[in-house]
């Protein structure tokens, strides 16, 4: 067993006690869950399948499985919130409202879903619909109690629509599941047997909803809880997390312990030193972990002010050139975090132009990149025929000359599911579409065939039988995109041989992926948001744009963009450079000028270098 120090090895001995482990960044967090799993397991004889592990994403829950899995023996309940949530939804869907191979909606299919719902309905409004969707989310897990009034209309319309097609958005998952729970004491109390032990990862990020379900799954009598969280890294509100779910934790599990971790194994003393200036005093002591760095002194964090935001992204471009010709550091070593993904621009534009290898990450997710999006659809339309959003995006892609009118049609004589609809109403087409929709739907029957037969090849045969490849050669005449996004399908088709064959499984587990699932361990620089990194560790840190309106950001309380900083300096590893521009390009690319971060001249007072040379 890997050695733990005292804190660690305090946590691990607590068994019958709700245990609150505060864990500062690079505490060991990990290494704490993992090894307390493997005492329960080993030591304490409780079986694999009663222990649950809950985790925020599926890379951090791989993680923990590669550490606890020896040989044949499997820890099956190893999982995020929403996996978790879903299995019990798949277990009782009929008590949850919904048919079997009921459907995920991620963002884009919510986007598609309510531009259809305002078109239709003739509703006004100008708002965006990402914030419509924030609104949505928000009313659901009970941050706010009451609904623009455009947005109630439109939120009447988008619950039915769910319902008719088999589906369920991302709220909805762990929702529904405590409404079974609260709705069918037996199921809630099955659920609640099926553990001995209960472990609970970033706890600070967890919301309402997600409190609620560990609520009705924790024994009262057996205290079978640890959860382990940082305060300062709860930097999800804009989703739902409350930071009120780790300070008010004694009143949601009586009789609890609180244990701090504060011996940081990652970064430099003077990287610690100055993170704990940041947050110093922000939040009761009680839970505010004063890390003290085990690593060398090293260097303060560097603080440089440019001109332009082009100059900023060239001398990040030539510190990373330098550092990694004179020092012994790859291009993967090197992480460029930022707060808006509207900042990569001109950093990207100076790394090709100096042939500088690198990946973005928190741009897009992996499924709403189009060419997965149609794939998806198809497969998704063979399981649940209901879904009107993965219907109206295969069905005429690649093009089978089927109308606004068509359509219309369609929706006029729906009965049941779409597949059902189109044979019925198939001589009402004229003779060229008629043609085409037979051929769509014996596509669909060979998808419905390979989902029975369990052909893991299935993402392929459906890239062959669409054609997709002349599809991609005729819609981007740039033949690096058309690679680009075949590789992309290719990755797609691994990600299903990586997993026991489960087609619905499958879906939901790309569906669910977050933005440090894609990030791969290739030799490239990476740039990702601060939000997509947490969890994260690089020997070299770039922060660009500490200016007001960036970061801290104008629509989030200030506090909590104190805590994105700090998370975002405690990801480094040895060296950290943070700048700003005087002038920097906006959304519209007008140049304007800018405002220093308060956070800026809070760091420069911490550090007594104040500036260091790139």
């Amino acid at each position: 067993m890997i050695t733990l120090n005292e804190e660690q090895q305090t946590a691990l001995s607590i068994l019958t006690t709700p245990l609150l482990v505060i864990a500062g960044a690079g505490t060991g967090k990990t290494n704490l869950i993992t090894q307390k799993i493997k005492f329960l397991n080993e030591k304490l004889d409780i079986p694999a399948e009663r222990i649950l592990a809950i985790t925020f994403t599926n890379k951090a829950a791989n993680e923990m499985k590669k550490r606890v899995e020896k040989g044949n023996k499997k820890f099956p309940y190893i999982l995020t919130f929403h996996s978790f949530a879903l299995k019990i939804l798949k277990s009782h869907f009929t008590e949850a409202g919904l048919n079997k191979g009921f459907t995920i909606y991620d963002e884009k299919d919510q986007i598609n879903l309510i531009k259809d719902i305002i078109k239709e309905n003739e509703i006004k409004t100008k708002k965006d619909i990402r914030k419509i969707l924030n609104e949505i989310s928000l009313f659901k897990e009970g941050k706010i109690d009451i609904l623009p009034k455009d947005t109630k209309e439109i939120f009447t319309y988008y619950k039915e629509n769910l319902y008719m097609n088999n589906a369920v958005d991302f709220d909805d998952i762990i929702i529904l599941t405590n409404q079974v729970f609260e709705e069918n004491p037996d199921i809630k109390q099955l659920w609640k047997d099926s553990f001995d032990y209960i472990l609970v990862d970033e706890f600070q990020d967890t919301n309402k909803p997600q409190l609620s379900l560990l609520k009705h799954i924790y024994n009262e009598k057996a205290g079978n809880l640890t959860v382990v969280g940082d305060p300062n890294q709860c930097i999800y509100s804009w989703r739902g997390s409350e930071i009120s779910n780790i300070l008010n934790f004694e009143s949601h599990f009586p009789g609890c312990k609180i244990l701090k971790l504060e011996q940081n194994y990652r970064s430099t003393k003077k990287i610690i030193e100055v993170a704990n200036k940041l947050i110093e005093g922000k939040i009761p002591e009680k839970f505010l972990p004063k890390l003290v760095s085990n690593k060398y002194e090293g260097k303060y964090p560097v603080i440089r002010i440019f001109k332009s935001d082009t100059e900023e992204a060239k001398k990040i471009s030539s510190a990373i050139i330098s550092l990694k010709e004179s020092k012994d550091f790859r291009y993967k070593d090197f992480a460029i975090l930022v707060r808006n993904n509207n900042l990569t621009y001109e950093i990207e534009r100076q790394f090709i132009k100096n042939k500088i290898p690198y990946d973005v990450h928190g741009k897009y997710n992996f499924t709403e990149k189009s060419e997965i999006k149609l794939i998806l659809s198809y497969i998704k339309i063979a399981v649940n025929p209901k879904d009107e959003i993965a219907f109206k995006y295969c069905i005429n892609t690649p093009s089978r000359n089927i109308g606004k009118k068509t359509l219309e049609m369609l929706k006029e004589n729906y009965k049941d599911n779409w597949i059902k609809t189109l044979k019925e109403n198939i001589d009402k087409l004229k003779d060229k579409q008629k043609e085409n929709i037979l051929q769509f739907l014996k596509i669909i029957e060979k998808i419905k065939e390979d989902i029975e037969n369990k052909n893991e090849k299935i993402v392929e045969n459906v890239f062959n039988l669409i054609n997709m490849k002349d599809f991609l050669e005729k819609k981007y005449k740039d033949k690096k995109t058309v690679t680009k996004k075949i590789n992309n399908i290719k990755l797609l088709q691994n990600l299903l041989k990586e997993k026991d064959f489960d087609v619905q499984e499958f879906i939901e587990t790309i569906i669910l992926s977050s933005g440090q699932d894609t990030i791969t361990d290739e030799d490239r620089v990476k740039i990702i948001t601060i939000h997509s990194a947490k969890g994260l560790e690089f020997p070299v840190v770039f922060i660009p744009a500490l200016e007001n309106g960036v970061l801290p950001s104008s629509i989030s309380e200030i506090e909590e963009e104190r805590r994105v900083l700090y998370t975002a300096i405690t990801r480094a590893k040895d060296l950290v450079f943070i700048s700003a521009v005087k002038f920097r390009k906006g959304f519209d690319g007008i140049i304007k000028p800018t405002s220093l971060s308060i956070f800026l001249k809070e760091l420069v007072r911490a550090i007594p270098t104040k500036k260091l040379k790139i």
